[in-house]
């Protein structure tokens, strides 16, 4: 369980890492503006990516408290 637990972790912390320097800017010929189906996106990876960091980090505080009860 701990194991999975930091894989969790470490795959959701990574993600939001990358998700969070997602460009959300298209260019137009007026300039860049921001594509709401781009900030959208990236509100859902990052909502996902939070999820699975804290399922670890609830995973890996369970296989301790597991792990120290043998």
């Amino acid at each position: 369980m701990r194991v999975i637990g930091m894989l969790l972790l470490l795959v959701g912390l990574g993600m939001a890492f990358i998700t969070w320097n997602k460009d959300t800017t298209v260019s137009t010929e007026l300039g860049r503006v921001h594509n709401i189906g781009l900030m959208a996106d990236r509100r859902d990876k990052l909502f996902l990516s939070g999820a699975a960091a804290v399922t670890g980090a609830i995973l890996l505080g369970f296989g301790e408290v597991l792990y120290k009860k043998k």
